[in-house]
């Protein structure tokens, strides 16, 4: 269900985009975040449902590097077909449709998939006992740590988030990149993600101690940022574009990749 609403969301984008319709673009990518937000939800919860105990950072972090694949092929692509295309970018919005279509297929295959593992383990007709169902109550019960993971996530993500959406402009238009490759350093962050991960995950499991590697993720987030603060501007198409911005993008990528591995595998321990 999530899926769909995704990829209707990014249909009416895509729409928007090729008709050069602002609110029409706006409507899109508020409906694609309503349904992808949701879908990441969803997964975490199937994942923690899938995988126990050491297995389960290792889970969360090879989940999380498809992810930074789909972000690093976005950051790399996307420039290039909008290059191509005299400036459009409809053509690349419509590019996206169809991998969000793609993905879309194989939600409906997990979905099958699950129904046929219940099946095999006559667990259909299993329903949750009153004592299991979610209730409003229970919020009450989560301890502190669950809130100081929920700010702390809160917190990064909006940092980090924001700091990679802008990265692209940033480097052309203040570290003097052309647009092409802008797209092309945007997407180190996601890079770094995509290959350590799985690895930071499978160590985590091993080593444990993961307030310890959020706490070093977030310090080494705010360094990353205050460096980014410090940089001198420079003219976009400049002849000697400012290679430094990749200490920031490097520092910020071995910071995610440590904090989405270390806490999404947290959560359900500590509730």
């Amino acid at each position: 269900m999530f899926s769909t609403i995704l990829t209707i969301g990014q249909m009416i984008f895509a729409i928007g985009g090729t008709a050069n319709n602002y609110p029409l673009m706006l409507a899109g990518r508020f409906i694609f975040g309503l349904g992808g937000e949701c879908m990441s939800v969803s997964q975490s919860a199937i994942v923690a449902n899938w995988f126990k105990g050491n297995e389960l950072s290792f889970a969360f972090g090879l989940n999380l590097s498809v992810s930074r694949a789909g972000s690093v092929l976005n950051g790399v692509v996307t420039p290039r077909l909008v290059a191509a295309h005299d400036g459009l970018i409809g053509f690349a919005l419509w590019v996206g449709f169809g991998f969000c279509c793609f993905s879309t297929l194989n939600a409906f295959a997990l979905a099958i998939v699950d129904y046929w593992a219940d099946k095999k383990d006559n667990t259909l007709a299993v329903k949750l006992s009153e004592e299991d169902k979610f209730k409003w109550k229970d919020l009450t019960t989560f301890g502190l740590p669950y809130w100081l993971i929920t700010v702390s996530c809160c917190m990064f993500y909006m940092s980090t988030s924001v700091y990679f959406m802008l990265a692209e402009g940033l480097c052309e238009k203040k570290f003097g990149f052309t647009a092409v490759n802008a797209g092309s350093l945007a997407v180190v962050p996601y890079f770094m993600s995509m290959g350590l991960s799985p690895i930071l995950g499978f160590t985590i499991d091993k080593v444990g101690r993961r307030a310890m590697f959020i706490m070093i993720s977030s310090i080494i987030s705010v360094v990353a940022c205050v460096y980014t603060a410090f940089m001198k501007t420079l003219p976009p198409d400049s002849p000697n574009p400012d290679y430094f911005v990749l200490i920031p993008l490097i520092g910020l990528g071995f910071a995610y990749s440590i904090y989405a591995s270390a806490l999404w595998g947290s959560i359900p321990y500590v509730v």
